[in-house]
Protein backbone atom coordinates (compact mmCIF):
# COMPACT_ATOMS: atom_id res chain seq x y z
CA UNK A 1 0.00 0.00 0.00
CA UNK A 2 1.56 3.31 -0.94
CA UNK A 3 1.53 6.21 1.81
CA UNK A 4 -0.21 9.58 0.06
CA UNK A 5 1.19 12.80 1.54
CA UNK A 6 -0.72 16.18 1.89
CA UNK A 7 1.53 18.06 0.05
CA UNK A 8 0.53 19.66 -3.03
CA UNK A 9 1.78 17.90 -6.19
CA UNK A 10 3.65 19.80 -8.93
CA UNK A 11 1.78 19.56 -12.32
CA UNK A 12 3.60 17.71 -14.97
CA UNK A 13 4.54 20.61 -17.86
CA UNK A 14 4.75 19.53 -21.89
CA UNK A 15 7.07 20.91 -24.02
CA UNK A 16 4.74 23.22 -25.39
CA UNK A 17 3.88 24.70 -21.60
CA UNK A 18 7.63 25.14 -21.01
CA UNK A 19 8.15 27.65 -23.75
CA UNK A 20 8.39 31.39 -23.35
CA UNK A 21 5.30 33.47 -24.36
CA UNK A 22 5.21 35.53 -27.84
CA UNK A 23 4.84 38.41 -25.79
CA UNK A 24 8.12 37.92 -24.07
CA UNK A 25 9.95 36.88 -27.30
CA UNK A 26 8.84 39.89 -28.97
CA UNK A 27 9.61 42.33 -25.97
CA UNK A 28 13.48 40.51 -25.51
CA UNK A 29 13.97 41.09 -29.42
CA UNK A 30 13.22 44.44 -29.04
CA UNK A 31 15.04 45.55 -26.31
CA UNK A 32 17.75 43.95 -27.80
CA UNK A 33 17.57 45.72 -30.92
CA UNK A 34 17.62 48.96 -29.05
CA UNK A 35 20.41 48.05 -26.77
CA UNK A 36 22.62 47.03 -29.81
CA UNK A 37 21.59 49.85 -32.21
CA UNK A 38 22.27 52.61 -30.14
CA UNK A 39 25.66 50.87 -29.22
CA UNK A 40 26.49 50.74 -32.74
CA UNK A 41 25.23 54.57 -33.14
CA UNK A 42 27.73 55.57 -30.32
CA UNK A 43 30.89 53.51 -31.93
CA UNK A 44 29.97 55.45 -35.48
CA UNK A 45 28.86 58.55 -34.51
CA UNK A 46 31.39 61.23 -35.86
CA UNK A 47 33.46 62.02 -32.62
CA UNK A 48 34.90 65.30 -33.57
CA UNK A 49 32.96 68.56 -33.08
CA UNK A 50 31.23 70.29 -35.71
CA UNK A 51 32.85 73.00 -37.24
CA UNK A 52 31.82 76.46 -35.81
CA UNK A 53 30.64 79.08 -38.18
CA UNK A 54 28.85 82.16 -37.94
CA UNK A 55 25.23 82.53 -38.28
CA UNK A 56 23.43 84.69 -40.81
CA UNK A 57 21.34 86.37 -38.54
CA UNK A 58 21.69 87.98 -35.27
CA UNK A 59 20.45 85.86 -32.33
CA UNK A 60 16.89 86.44 -30.61
CA UNK A 61 17.51 84.46 -27.58
CA UNK A 62 19.58 83.49 -24.84
CA UNK A 63 19.19 80.70 -22.96
CA UNK A 64 20.44 77.81 -20.70
CA UNK A 65 22.67 80.23 -18.26
CA UNK A 66 24.31 78.17 -15.66
CA UNK A 67 26.73 79.19 -12.84
CA UNK A 68 28.75 76.60 -11.02
CA UNK A 69 31.60 76.43 -8.37
CA UNK A 70 34.96 76.00 -10.57
CA UNK A 71 37.97 75.34 -8.04
CA UNK A 72 38.72 78.83 -6.44
CA UNK A 73 36.57 80.56 -9.41
CA UNK A 74 33.17 80.31 -10.71
CA UNK A 75 32.63 78.82 -14.79
CA UNK A 76 29.50 80.22 -16.55
CA UNK A 77 27.88 79.56 -19.92
CA UNK A 78 25.14 79.89 -21.68
CA UNK A 79 23.80 79.62 -25.43
CA UNK A 80 22.73 82.13 -28.06
CA UNK A 81 19.43 80.86 -30.21
CA UNK A 82 17.72 82.44 -33.29
CA UNK A 83 14.40 82.72 -34.06
CA UNK A 84 14.22 79.01 -34.50
CA UNK A 85 15.43 77.60 -31.33
CA UNK A 86 18.76 76.29 -32.97
CA UNK A 87 21.88 77.16 -31.41
CA UNK A 88 24.26 79.77 -32.96
CA UNK A 89 27.46 81.66 -33.30
CA UNK A 90 27.94 85.36 -33.71
CA UNK A 91 30.58 87.21 -32.67
CA UNK A 92 29.54 90.39 -30.08
CA UNK A 93 29.90 91.74 -26.97
CA UNK A 94 28.29 90.17 -23.69
CA UNK A 95 27.63 92.57 -20.45
CA UNK A 96 27.33 90.37 -17.41
CA UNK A 97 25.35 91.24 -13.86
CA UNK A 98 25.74 89.02 -10.99
CA UNK A 99 23.61 90.28 -8.15
CA UNK A 100 22.84 88.65 -4.75
CA UNK A 101 19.85 89.07 -3.73
CA UNK A 102 18.86 89.22 0.12
CA UNK A 103 15.99 90.51 2.46
CA UNK A 104 16.45 92.64 5.13
CA UNK A 105 13.92 92.56 7.78
CA UNK A 106 12.54 95.58 10.71
CA UNK A 107 11.62 93.68 13.74
CA UNK A 108 7.55 93.92 13.79
CA UNK A 109 7.64 95.55 10.28
CA UNK A 110 7.67 95.49 6.77
CA UNK A 111 10.79 93.94 4.86
CA UNK A 112 12.94 95.10 1.85
CA UNK A 113 14.38 92.93 -0.59
CA UNK A 114 17.77 93.69 -0.81
CA UNK A 115 20.37 93.37 -3.95
CA UNK A 116 24.02 93.90 -3.84
CA UNK A 117 25.79 93.97 -7.21
CA UNK A 118 28.59 91.34 -7.33
CA UNK A 119 30.16 91.42 -10.54
CA UNK A 120 29.52 93.99 -13.51
CA UNK A 121 32.13 92.97 -16.68
CA UNK A 122 32.17 93.04 -20.45
CA UNK A 123 33.46 90.68 -22.06
CA UNK A 124 34.29 90.00 -26.16
CA UNK A 125 32.99 87.01 -27.90
CA UNK A 126 34.39 85.97 -30.93
CA UNK A 127 33.73 82.38 -32.98
CA UNK A 128 36.93 80.44 -31.15
CA UNK A 129 35.36 81.53 -27.55
CA UNK A 130 32.32 79.40 -28.60
CA UNK A 131 32.35 75.52 -27.23
CA UNK A 132 30.54 72.42 -27.79
CA UNK A 133 29.28 70.79 -24.71
CA UNK A 134 28.36 67.34 -24.53
CA UNK A 135 24.20 66.72 -22.67
CA UNK A 136 21.79 64.88 -21.83
CA UNK A 137 24.28 61.69 -22.29
CA UNK A 138 21.42 58.24 -22.04
CA UNK A 139 22.62 54.72 -22.37
CA UNK A 140 24.65 56.00 -25.68
CA UNK A 141 22.97 58.92 -26.82
CA UNK A 142 23.97 62.46 -26.60
CA UNK A 143 23.34 66.11 -27.80
CA UNK A 144 26.02 68.77 -28.60
CA UNK A 145 25.15 72.63 -27.08
CA UNK A 146 27.19 75.24 -28.44
CA UNK A 147 28.43 77.78 -25.42
CA UNK A 148 29.61 80.42 -24.52
CA UNK A 149 31.77 80.20 -21.81
CA UNK A 150 33.15 81.68 -19.25
CA UNK A 151 35.92 81.67 -16.13
CA UNK A 152 35.02 83.73 -13.85
CA UNK A 153 37.94 84.53 -10.57
CA UNK A 154 36.41 83.97 -7.12
CA UNK A 155 38.60 87.42 -6.71
CA UNK A 156 36.70 89.15 -9.20
CA UNK A 157 33.49 89.60 -6.82
CA UNK A 158 33.26 91.86 -4.39
CA UNK A 159 32.34 89.51 -1.88
CA UNK A 160 31.05 85.63 -1.81
CA UNK A 161 27.83 84.55 -1.18
CA UNK A 162 27.24 81.89 1.17
CA UNK A 163 26.44 78.85 -0.58
CA UNK A 164 22.71 78.02 -1.41
CA UNK A 165 21.96 82.29 -1.07
CA UNK A 166 19.75 83.75 -3.34
CA UNK A 167 21.54 85.25 -6.77
CA UNK A 168 20.48 86.85 -9.97
CA UNK A 169 22.36 86.64 -13.48
CA UNK A 170 21.83 89.21 -15.83
CA UNK A 171 23.35 88.57 -19.60
CA UNK A 172 22.70 90.95 -22.48
CA UNK A 173 24.68 90.57 -25.88
CA UNK A 174 25.03 92.55 -28.15
CA UNK A 175 25.97 91.44 -31.86
CA UNK A 176 28.59 93.10 -33.59
CA UNK A 177 27.76 93.36 -36.85
CA UNK A 178 24.12 94.73 -35.95
CA UNK A 179 24.83 97.10 -33.14
CA UNK A 180 20.50 97.70 -32.60
CA UNK A 181 20.31 94.01 -31.81
CA UNK A 182 20.73 93.50 -28.23
CA UNK A 183 19.77 90.20 -26.70
CA UNK A 184 19.19 90.27 -22.50
CA UNK A 185 18.28 87.29 -20.25
CA UNK A 186 18.18 86.96 -16.70
CA UNK A 187 17.97 83.96 -14.09
CA UNK A 188 17.35 83.14 -10.62
CA UNK A 189 19.30 80.54 -9.18
CA UNK A 190 20.77 79.46 -5.99
CA UNK A 191 24.54 80.42 -5.49
CA UNK A 192 26.94 77.39 -6.23
CA UNK A 193 29.63 76.36 -3.42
Amino acid sequence: MRRQSNAPRKPHLGFRERLPKPALIATTITVGVIVIGSFLWYLWRPKEQPTIVEAPAPGVSLRYPVLFADGDGYGLYFSLHDAEGKDIARGGDVHLKIIEIGTISVQGGPSFINEILLLDATFEVNLSTYRWLEIEGGLFFSKRRLIIPKKIPGDALKRVPAKGGRAKIEIEFQDKKVPSAKVPTEKLLRWPG
